[in-house]
């Protein structure tokens, strides 16, 4: 089974208690505020699981016999069926989740006014009631808007930061990171050109990309390729390898970039020489079918040559290359791969991501010890036709000599 359908399973397995107790406290819920609609609520709550999780059955329907390959999934635009089967499924579980956890604060506010109100129980219990079905319709309003704004809009996250170190030649070397491309049938011509309007305007010296040109396939190389060929620097322009790009065409992807004018590295050292000094980029390839070792991390680490700055690009920023790349004496760590979790939970304003689990660099900016680190939030999509608390995003990165 194709990656993205056997990921879309798992997804739901793992929600599948939050799916039902959501929908078992909704119906409950019902029930004391329509106390006379007791039939037809009854059928609501398994009716309202199976609208919204048409998509898994149509899955599991093509699986066995054995019709995969005719799923709407697979081509190359969207259809209506992406958009009656498709988008409500990963709204509804997104629902679902965020509101579980508050359903579970509510039940336990009602376990303590059965304990310690029990004059006002009834008047109460209604509320709550009342509170739930509000707030799941609310949830739901909530969710739909963020999710279309997080995943049609492109954000431009400018950094400042200085180094650790003296460079009596430098004023500011302006740096630009993009990754996760992945053009696709979500991630077609609208998106790419909203792209272009945060990268262009702030040209920086050097470009990196943090790889994932494509989603899947050969369908789309060209056009991201093109993409990609048209955003310039006024120094040098980088790329590593990503996950996708593996899986989909390597050569043509690495290719297509080197044909006109990028450096696409791997496992190696690229010294830029800029105003007297020496900026020493190294690129590593690192990606789920091809990872580097320890060893060989190591070794190529502690072989950079002599440099002023030292820059890191990889794809997947893995906790043990960012303690590495810190303890070989690196400045700035670029990575992406995580797309900011894509989808992120914020119940009672924690934040909850899967990429968590995965990695703990997974969005944003931090310090490790002297090494600035980068993460993408990315473009593109992945598994999921949308984003939820993490939009696409250029970073802009002004670096400046020490004090």
């Amino acid at each position: 089974m194709p990656w993205p359908l056997r990921m879309t399973l798992y997804s739901l397995l793992l929600v599948i208690i939050p799916y039902g107790y959501v929908c078992w406290r909704l119906w409950r819920a019902l029930l004391v505020i329509f106390p006379a609609g007791g039939r037809l609520i009854h059928w609501l709550a398994p009716l309202l699981m199976i609208i919204l999780n048409i998509w898994p059955l149509i899955i599991l329907f093509a699986y066995f016999s054995k019709q995969l390959d005719s799923l709407f999934l697979f081509k190359s635009y969207l259809t209506s069926w992406d958009y009656l089967i498709l988008y409500p499924f990963w709204f509804g579980l997104i629902i679902i989740v965020e509101t579980f956890f508050y359903y579970i604060g509510i039940d336990i506010l009602q376990l303590l006014i059965n304990l310690l109100a029990r004059n006002f129980k009834d008047t109460l219990i209604k509320l709550l009631a009342a509170g739930k079905i509000i707030l799941l319709i609310l949830m739901a309003i909530y969710i739909v808007f963020r999710s279309y704004r997080d995943t049609n809009s492109i954000h431009l996250n400018k950094f400042s930061i200085k180094l650790e170190k003296k460079l009596p030649g430098l004023d500011h070397l302006d740096l630009q990171l993009v990754g996760d491309i992945q053009v696709d049938r979500y991630t077609g011509q609208e998106k790419l050109k909203l792209v272009q309007q945060q990268m262009d305007p702030h040209r920086p010296d050097i470009l990196f990309f943090a790889g994932d040109l494509v989603t899947g396939g050969q369908g789309f190389t060209a056009e991201g390729i093109d993409f990609m060929c048209n955003r310039q620097a006024n120094m040098e322009r980088i790329a590593c390898m990503g996950d996708h790009d593996l899986w989909s065409d390597a050569g043509a992807i690495s290719q297509g970039l080197k044909n006109c004018g990028w450096k696409f590295i791997q496992n190696s050292h690229y010294t830029i020489e800029h105003h007297g000094f020496k900026i020493v980029v190294t690129v590593i390839t690192h990606v789920y079918s091809q990872r580097i070792g320890k060893y060989e991390l190591d070794l190529l680490l502690s072989n950079k040559p002599a440099g002023d700055i030292y820059i890191l690009l990889v794809h997947q920023p893995a906790d043990e290359i960012v303690r590495s790349a810190a303890a070989h004496g690196y400045d700035i760590f670029l990575a992406g791969h995580t797309h900011g979790g894509q989808v992120v939970f914020r119940p009672f304003g924690l934040h909850l991501t899967p990429s968590q689990f995965e990695n703990p660099h997974y969005s944003g900016y931090k310090k490790v010890g002297n090494l600035n680190v980068f993460v993408s939030i990315g473009i593109g999509l992945t598994m999921m036709p949308l984003r939820y608390h993490a939009p696409a995003e250029v970073m802009q990165i002004r670096v400046g000599p020490g004090i």
